[in-house]
């Protein structure tokens, strides 16, 4: 499992400080950052530098950049946005019958 993980090297580059570490190693040897995620679908090891599980492909690591703006606030807050629109119908029908 190691060895796939592995960079050219041979051993685990820390996301943080960039350091290299040996692929048994849990945590970096210099700043004690986690070397190693679970994948969140097939649980398997993979070192956090990847940017997909090794096992099943999926992405490891949310893209931080689809989140913003606006479309990430409308997805976020979608059942709101919702709420609040079928309520202006509601009150915009019930002020047209009076």
């Amino acid at each position: 499992m190691a060895a796939l993980e592995a960079s050219s090297s041979g051993k685990i580059p820390c996301n943080k400080c960039k350091a290299e570490n040996e692929p048994d190693r849990n945590r970096c040897r210099t700043c004690g950052a986690h070397l190693y995620i679970l994948c969140k679908r097939c649980k398997h090891k993979v070192a956090r530098f990847l940017d997909a599980c090794t096992t099943c492909q999926s992405p490891l690591h949310k893209d931080g950049e689809q989140e913003k703006g606006l479309l990430g606030l409308l997805k976020r807050k979608a059942p709101q946005i919702t709420f609040l629109l079928v309520l202006l119908v509601l009150l915009a029908y019930l002020f047209e019958i009076f």
